[in-house]
């Protein structure tokens, strides 16, 4: 798993996250109570026609528990690149979801992990596209295949609910109630947003994380303030991360004797002849600062 998926993996891992996410993008009202859910298992072991036993993990996944009765499993896939075997993969995960059901006849109750033996329950899984681009990849099995259209009837089709997160409209973001709503603004605006800025947030470390994978800032300094506002008991918001990542801008603007619009236009200039692979000390020499000072601008903004 990339490091981008991994860090959102650890934020929908929490159950507020988790809950806010399935009930606004499909129940479209808050449904699910975050103490309703339980942890699935992510790893499932499977055998190919001729292969090996195998092992598929999903990202995120849970059962949705009310008054002591699993009512469904959820599945979250984190993808931050299309993936044209994603119809294949989402058709795994919840075949094996749907195989312990069927597993769990004869096991105790202590081992059904809060299925009952005759409760068949269904599986939603959600494909969270984690990028900027539409999803351009199958999104069914008839899409995936390549086959004569004489026995397209006889042959079953599979569906996986892909999500263009950077899609959502403004009033469906708004429907957010956790820290997600940050991470979905994030995505339809293409960079980090004060517009719900003075909403706490609940995991603050995780969500700077997040922002930090995703987007070319560097976020580690602004962390560090995080964490020493959080020791003194102060609220972290959208706010206050947008100020502190301001403050590290100023105080590398202030280090190399510029203003903060001769700062972006140098290090914009440093990116452009990075790409178009300029020697480093070529580069130093044309914006006349040090290699080093060169190669911390190109580790910090060019990710």
């Amino acid at each position: 798993m990339g490091q981008k998926d991994m860090t959102a993996k650890i934020l929908e891992d929490y159950n507020d996250v988790f809950a806010d996410i399935v009930n606004v993008l499909v129940f479209r009202k808050r449904e699910i109570q975050e103490d309703e859910l339980v942890n699935g298992p992510t790893e499932s072991i499977y055998k190919a026609a001729g292969e090996k036993y195998r092992e598929q993990r999903r990202d995120v996944f849970k059962h949705w528990k009310h008054a002591n009765l699993t009512i469904a499993s959820f599945g979250l896939e984190n993808q931050s690149e299309m993936d044209s075997d994603m119809p294949v993969r989402v058709m795994g995960y919840d075949y094996a979801s749907y195989r312990s059901q069927i597993q769990k006849q004869g096991k105790s109750d202590k081992e059904l992990d809060g299925i009952a033996k005759s409760n068949r329950i269904p599986t939603v899984t959600l494909v969270l596209n984690l990028s900027q681009k539409d999803w351009d990849a199958p999104k069914t099995l008839y899409d995936w295949l390549e086959m004569p259209q004489a026995i397209q009837p006889f042959v079953s089709d599979y569906r996986c609910n892909v999500i263009d997160i950077h899609r959502l409209e403004d009033e469906v973001i708004e429907k957010f109630q956790s820290d997600f709503k940050q991470i979905a603004y994030f995505f339809k605006y293409g960079t980090i947003t004060t517009k719900q800025g003075g909403e706490k947030l609940q995991h603050p470390q995780e969500v700077v994380d997040f922002l930090g994978a995703f987007s070319k800032g560097d976020f580690r300094e602004a962390k560090e303030r995080i964490n020493k506002r959080l020791e003194k008991g102060d609220v972290v918001s959208m706010c206050t991360i947008v100020e502190d990542l301001q403050k590290k801008a100023e105080e590398d603007g202030r280090k190399l004797g510029l203003t903060e619009g001769q700062r972006i236009e140098i290090e914009k200039m440093i990116l452009k002849l990075y790409y178009k692979k300029y020697a480093l000390e070529d580069i130093a020499e044309l914006v006349e600062l040090s290699a080093e000072e060169v190669q911390d601008i190109i580790d910090r903004e060019g990710k």
